[in-house]
């Protein structure tokens, strides 16, 4: 077993030097720990350079009674190995408990990407028969290729790799080597709760199956295989076409539609996978080819996703975070003073032209004094406003104005608008208006982000 761990880490040596170990104190990671410890002291042995620096990261959900006896655990072990420990709590919402499995993996990875850099491999102990669950669980999903591969053995995270060296080894395999050197680990009592999917196939469907075909879980491992294969050769036979449709972080319609209904739908799985959301399910593949895609030019259709939701503008199409509502914003602006904008839009403020601009103003606009400025107040509201940016010839309603400034729609409430009454000042980010346009005064606004 150290063989099968010393060639997998093989082919990262001259790229990486860290080693992050996810350690649960289950079976899988604590056998990964002493295989760790064991490798660094072959190499020392030997006089291998360079010796890997290895470092264990204990995620502490909360969840169990014994979660604060595990994590002592853990890292008693790592003392006694010499290893550095860290132990990382997170906070799970409690509430679907549907949703607990998956709450409880984000903020794990969450927690371990802080320990990974461009030089770090982060260890996970996924075995063969965790593969296997997860290929049943993807069939149950009605999932295509992509999700029967499962779980690669190495992938891109964070700045670094995740690599899951044990992906080849079954759990017999892990506890026979566990109890010929009397290793200790830590029993998880949810793993008995088949009211989770996952304990459920463990408890009840794959035991027997395994009895009726004793090698199915390595067939399932060659099936996974194969079905990444087959997503691979899709990406790099149409990432050239990907190419050609993506700008910036959009998907260009034209030359989209211009592909067979099969191929969009993988362009825009591809797309979404790049920008690191959830694959979008063949319900709402259908509403982005039919209601999106095809859409009248002028059209602003709109799809819900899971985390935000999928816009069109311009003849491209976006995938949008879900913003708040600031219509009914709305606060008074002194003259000299910062006053701070909601959903961590910064500070704003008009100030006399001796003031300092700030190094992290985001944009600055230059007013005119010559008008009386006070009983300004600042909007996100543009219902009904007109305005005539400088070097216009004529006024026009801001809602004609976002348009040629080329503002999406679901970000013309993130622009502070600087009033006087119901006359627009300035649109900050944008522009100033003509009719305030001089000096005496400068609009500054400081971002967050």
């Amino acid at each position: 077993m150290l063989s099968t761990l010393e060639s997998q880490l093989e082919p990262f040596r001259a790229s990486h030097n860290r080693l992050v170990l996810g350690l649960s104190g289950g079976l899988d990671s604590r056998v990964l720990l002493q295989l760790l410890a064991t490798l660094r002291d072959v190499q020392r042995r030997d006089n291998v350079l360079p010796v890997w620096e290895i470092q264990a990261i204990h995620v502490h959900h909360g969840l169990s009674d014994n979660a604060d006896v595990w994590a002592q655990q853990c890292k008693a072990w790592c003392e006694a190995l010499s290893i550095k420990f860290v132990c990382e709590k997170v906070t799970v919402e409690t509430g679907s408990r549907l949703s607990l499995e998956q709450q409880a993996r984000e903020a794990r990875y969450q927690a371990l990407a802080q320990y990974v850099d461009k030089r770090t491999l982060l260890l996970t102990g996924h075995h063969a028969d965790d593969q296997f669950e997860t290929f049943l669980l993807a069939l149950k999903r009605g999932s295509g290729p992509k999700g029967l591969s499962s779980m690669a053995a190495s992938r891109a995270f964070n700045d670094g790799v995740l690599l899951r060296p044990l992906l080849g080894c079954d759990r017999n395999e892990l506890r026979d080597f566990a109890t010929s050197i009397e290793l200790e680990w830590v029993e998880d009592e949810s793993n008995t709760d088949t009211r989770y999917d996952r304990n459920f196939l463990r408890q009840d469907i794959i035991p027997s199956i395994k009895q009726r075909w004793p090698q199915v879980t390595q067939q399932v491992i060659k099936s996974t295989a194969l079905c990444a294969e087959q997503e691979q050769l899709l990406t790099e036979l149409l990432t050239p076409i990907y190419q050609h449709c993506l700008h910036n972080d959009a998907l260009l319609i034209a030359p989209l539609v211009e592909q067979s209904p099969l191929t969009q739908k993988r362009l825009v799985r591809m797309w979404f996978a790049e920008r690191g959301r959830l694959m979008p399910s063949q319900k709402i593949l259908k509403q982005i080819l039919n209601q999106v895609l095809h859409a009248q030019a002028d059209a602003t259709p709109i799809v819900e996703l899971d985390n935000g939701q999928l816009r069109r503008f311009q003849n491209s199409l976006y995938i949008v975070d879900s913003l708040p509502e600031l219509s009914h914003w709305q606060q008074p602006l002194p003259l000299d003073t910062w006053l701070d904008l909601p959903a961590q839009h910064g500070t704003i403020g008009v100030f006399s032209d001796d003031t300092h601009i700030q190094d992290n103003c985001f944009w600055v606009g230059n007013i005119s004094d010559s008008p009386d400025l006070s009983g300004l107040t600042v909007s996100y509201n543009s219902t009904g406003l007109n305005a005539k940016p400088v070097g216009r010839s004529g006024s026009r309603k801001l809602k004609k104005l976002w348009q040629e400034y080329s503002v999406p729609p679901w970000l013309r409430q993130q622009y502070p608008i600087v009033l006087q009454q119901q006359s627009v000042i300035a649109v900050a980010g944008l522009f100033t208006d003509q009719r305030f346009c001089g000096t005496g005064y400068k609009v500054m606004w400081k971002k967050e982000h």
